[in-house]
């Protein structure tokens, strides 16, 4: 198994909120079996998700790399 390198700091807050997902859905499911009285998850505070802006391309650029892609093939 490859090992995965990852930067030293803070998790993202997407990452956060997908961790809290997968938690979250088996705490669920073991309170649906009844294996455990309630979902601990549901008193978790999740950092607010920060979107990062994308950049979008006009049409000049969009029929500058389309042309290019179609050289390419």
């Amino acid at each position: 198994m490859k090992k995965i390198r990852r930067k030293k700091g803070k998790l993202s807050s997407s990452t956060l909120h997908n961790i809290y997902k997968a938690i979250n859905a088996l705490f669920s499911t073991a309170k649906d079996w009844e294996l455990i009285d309630k979902n601990s998850c549901n008193k978790i505070d999740l950092p607010p998700f920060k979107h990062k802006k994308s950049e979008v391309f006009d049409a000049e650029k969009r029929r500058f790399y389309f042309s290019y892609y179609l050289n390419m093939i």
